[in-house]
């Protein structure tokens, strides 16, 4: 019960403060599924709009909400139709689309509708949280492991130099150093010594022949043909 109570356990950094009456719209066709994010995103400040459908939410709703979260796993063609009448509707909104498909080409696809942010299901509210933190910033959000999946990284044959595998704790680094997150602050958060963090992102570089923190990054954004824009704050860190 311990160990399930500190899982759920929300990131204090995240929490609160300039949270504070920032309204975030969810639109999800599920009841359950939206009124349990829209309460873990109370808990942590903000202020939760939850609607069933991109069509019934109103101007009155939204207010002075800069968020908006869509959980979907429609077809392309009918997804493009939503966020595509969202977007014109309300121009001043940043969207995230929470989805089960964790298909590159979907998700490249979402970021050149306007998309700002992709959250799979396998994501923790920290994770969400850092999410939105992320977009509200003017970055873009999408998890090292969905872009650097071996199912994903076989798609292009032009990138030979990705096919080396990465390990579950290298994805969780590269994420971390997205984030803009320094070296004592991923160790604490993935439960290893500093200078282990500092072996695993030397081996990371390597097999993505990068030499850098920036050229890491640029290197994840390049490969998601997102490289003008901005992915994260603080990349440029010391290794």
């Amino acid at each position: 019960m311990n160990q399930i109570s500190s899982e759920l356990t929300l990131d204090h950094s995240l929490v609160g403060g300039s949270n504070q009456s920032q309204g975030i719209v969810l639109i999800d066709n599920s009841r359950f599924l939206r009124d349990c994010l829209g309460y873990c995103l109370n808990v942590a400040g903000f202020q939760s709009i939850c609607v069933d459908t991109v069509n019934s939410l109103s101007v009155e709703q939204v207010g002075g909400a800069s968020i908006a979260m869509l959980h979907s796993d429609e077809a392309m063609d009918r997804l493009k139709v939503d966020i595509e009448g969202l977007l014109s509707r309300f121009q001043n909104l940043a969207l995230l689309i929470i989805s089960s498909k964790d298909d590159l080409d979907r998700i490249v696809a979402l970021m050149k509708l306007g998309v700002r942010g992709y959250i799979p299901h396998s994501s923790t509210i920290n994770d969400v949280l850092g999410a939105i933190r992320l977009v509200q910033s003017g970055s873009i959000y999408i998890p090292a492991a969905s872009i650097l999946s071996p199912r994903n990284l076989t798609k292009s044959r032009s990138d030979t130099e990705w096919s080396g595998s990465l390990t579950p704790k290298q994805l969780a680094i590269i994420e971390s150093v997205r984030r803009g997150k320094p070296n004592k602050v991923i160790a604490y958060e993935l439960c290893m010594c500093e200078s282990t963090v500092k072996v695993h992102l030397r081996n990371v570089m390597r097999k993505l022949k990068v030499s850098n923190r920036t050229e890491l990054v640029y290197k994840v954004s390049e490969r998601m043909g997102l490289a003008d824009e901005r992915l994260t704050p603080e990349a440029s860190s010391s290794l």
